[in-house]
């Protein structure tokens, strides 16, 4: 397993299990593919409605704790 598979993994156990968050949101570049596949294996959805105030090229991806 890669480096930011197992990072991405901890943050999401701790987000749900130590932290009780109902949804966790990622932003990432557009064009960053790797972060985007990395996001899509783990079951975050692209919320194509969403936009970032800051900064207008990224995409929003949201995984809700009643994930399978």
């Amino acid at each position: 397993m890669g480096i930011m598979t197992e990072a991405l993994e901890a943050v999401i156990n701790c987000g749900f299990h130590n932290l009780q968050l109902e949804t966790i949101e990622a932003f990432t570049k557009k064009e960053n593919t790797a972060s985007i596949n990395l996001l899509l294996k783990k079951g975050f959805v692209l919320h194509p409605d969403r936009k970032d105030p800051i900064v207008v090229n990224n995409d929003i991806y949201i995984l809700k704790r009643d994930r399978k």
